[in-house]
């Protein structure tokens, strides 16, 4: 029933944002912060300088490794906290390559910038791009808004009340929605791309962590 309402929040959210989805992205672009701009969108995976995106990435990377050492070298597959590195580095996978780009590829939809350019029509988050260069290569869902969502896996693996769970998911969001209006203000995405991003990676992150059974501690 959870991941129903994480569905019906997400599909809502989106459709009270798609009517103005141009709209805001534009505004965003007229009103940038070079500067904040810079720092959420840039990478050294993309050969630049760190950004605060990479804060997540390099976890998730951190988080394979500790789990191939545990399940491959300390032989524990059934220690408790080789499970929790493994839930996040499936979530991070399955988030990050199989539903970002897998939709990239899917949907194809026009970046900000070639819309603006003139070089595809504006297209709703919601509908397929039939232009071949878009493919892959699009611009829903934002990958890098997903690497910051994906780190709402975390609430399904420690111990933490209620109201933690609830202050965690609202710092999340709201280093999404930041990392969303930087690639606004630089027209690589729309507003929508990086909202969907957000509810799709916490959809996998209960997914992953509900299918993977907990196990006792013991090597």
């Amino acid at each position: 029933m959870t991941l129903l309402w994480i569905a019906l929040a997400g599909m809502t959210t989106l459709a009270l944002i798609a009517p103005f989805d141009y709209e805001i992205t534009i505004w965003l672009s007229h009103h940038k912060h070079s500067g904040f701009a810079r720092i959420m969108g840039q990478s050294i995976f993309d050969g630049g300088s760190f950004g605060v995106g990479d804060i997540a990435t390099c976890a998730f990377i951190g988080s394979a490794v500790v789990w191939f050492y545990l399940r491959y070298v300390k032989k524990f597959p059934r220690n408790s906290i080789a499970r929790a590195y493994g839930i996040i580095t499936l979530s991070s996978l399955v988030s990050g390559l199989l539903i970002v780009h897998g939709l990239k590829l899917l949907m194809g939809r026009p970046r900000p910038h070639a819309v603006l350019e003139g070089q595809a029509p504006f297209h709703a988050f919601f509908e397929p791009s039939s232009l071949e260069r878009f493919w892959g290569s699009g611009s829903f869902p934002s990958g890098h808004a997903a690497t910051m969502a994906s780190l709402i896996v975390l609430i399904y693996i420690f111990p933490w009340t209620l109201a933690q769970r609830i202050t965690f998911m609202v710092v999340i969001a709201t280093l999404t929605v930041g990392m969303g209006m930087a690639r606004c203000m630089s027209l690589d995405h729309w507003i929508t791309d990086s909202v969907a991003s957000f509810f799709l990676c916490w959809m996998a992150g209960h997914v992953v962590s509900a299918k993977t059974p907990a196990k006792k501690d013991q090597p």
